[in-house]
């Protein structure tokens, strides 16, 4: 899943294997239709190029050496060739990883649609493939999600948010971070295959006893009920919020079964009352086809 609300450094990269389902042409104008091309810039900016054209999954960023890969998009690129959360790249372009990241991110990250070469190491296996580059916000439209850039915030500072959420949520949730004592809740934890979640978290106001709504996971019970950041909660199960403690508003948010889950919120000063139907974790990942590995979600055909 992706984390909307935390500041992570990633790159996207994704390629296009003989295994695929769909020819390069095809998947190509499928991009173009989601989004690849004439995007204004709300989108993330690497290198000063925004919205540039990336390969399509998560690394990690390392000074030298071989490249971890945390993750895909999903629907991506890298996802339909099988790449795999804890495969390593070696190699870019023929450039090898050790001459580190400040070199590599320049063969990584394009101004252009050209492909870039990628060496990946799964071990025991190292293999060479040409991989595609696509823009980030055409693999964030894959995914249900979009960008949207914060007025008065520098480039990089490009959120990835639910297609439905505006600016005025993001602007509200961003208003609400910077009051004093503001905490998470419930705390944000790797769910396990048999957690029951919501996908959302909340950020509490420990002394004006407040509540708004923070991250929304897509897919996930939040994200099909169509629930905004940046709401204030008013009620959970009836009860006031207002009378409540963190610990209580924690574990009425944190779910046991498929006990649904009743808020009353209000948003753009319309109050309504929206429910949400706990899942497991794993059922939410089956249903993108993806399952729970050692590294992290990852699509079916990954190793566990």
């Amino acid at each position: 899943m992706t984390r909307p609300w935390e500041v992570l450094v990633r790159i996207a990269f994704g390629f296009i294997a003989l295994r695929m389902a769909l020819s390069l042409p095809q998947y190509s104008l499928q991009l173009a239709a989601a989004g690849a091309v004439g995007q204004a810039c709300s989108a993330p900016t690497y290198l000063g190029i925004c919205n540039p054209y990336v390969p399509g999954t998560f690394i990690k960023v390392s000074e030298k050496g071989a490249i971890p890969v945390l993750g895909t998009w999903y629907r991506g690129p890298a996802e339909r060739a099988g790449i795999c959360p804890g495969d390593k790249i070696v190699a870019v372009n023929g450039i090898g990883a050790d001459v580190g990241w400040a070199t590599l991110q320049h063969e990584l990250i394009s101004s252009a649609p050209t492909p870039v070469r990628l060496k990946i190491q799964r071990s025991p296996q190292t293999f060479e493939v040409t991989v595609p580059r696509v823009r980030e916000t055409a693999l964030a439209a894959l995914s249900g999600m979009k960008f949207i850039h914060p007025a008065s915030t520098p480039p990089e500072a490009s959120v990835g948010v639910a297609d439905y959420v505006t600016e005025e949520d993001v602007r509200s949730v961003i208003t609400f971070r910077k009051r004093p004592i503001v905490q998470l809740v419930p705390d944000r934890r790797e769910p396990s295959p048999t957690t029951y979640i919501t996908g959302f978290g909340a950020l509490w106001d420990e002394q004006r006893h407040e509540a708004v709504t923070d991250y929304i996971d897509p897919p996930s019970p939040a994200f099909a009920a169509g629930l905004h950041p940046g709401s204030e909660i008013l009620a959970i199960n009836g009860r006031a919020v207002s009378s409540l403690t963190r610990d209580q508003v924690a574990k009425l948010l944190s779910p046991t079964s498929t006990k649904p889950i009743s808020l009353r919120i209000e948003r753009e000063r319309q109050q309504q009352t929206v429910t949400i139907v706990p899942v497991r974790y794993k059922d939410v990942l089956a249903s993108i086809g993806r399952k729970l590995t050692r590294f992290g979600p990852a699509p079916l055909t990954c190793p566990d």
